[in-house]
């Protein structure tokens, strides 16, 4: 099983997320399953990497594929350590 880091922004968010009354057992399963890498639910979660400026980091969804919820983060440390860098809407991760 991998570890977890979480970065200042994430911790925010996942506040401001919390307060604002979103399902956060979604996004525990969501990062349960990147530290479990249960393959079968990161395609059914819609794992992948990113592209353009974002390349070096991945993308999960958060309760189903067609969610707009997402989570970006990173595997650092030989793939030992899943470093969650945001969560929430695809607008507001990727800045469209």
């Amino acid at each position: 099983m991998r570890a977890v880091e979480f970065t200042h922004t994430y911790k925010k968010q996942y506040k401001r997320l919390k307060r604002a009354g979103w399902n956060m057992d979604l996004l525990d399963h969501s990062v349960e399953v990147l530290l479990t890498e249960d393959v079968a639910e990161l395609e059914r979660l819609w794992d992948h990497q990113l592209t353009g400026k974002k390349k070096a980091f991945r993308e999960i969804h958060v309760g189903q594929r067609a969610s707009d919820w997402v989570i970006e983060y990173e595997i650092t440390e030989a793939g030992t350590v899943v470093l969650l860098l945001q969560t929430g809407s695809h607008n507001k991760v990727l800045g469209l």
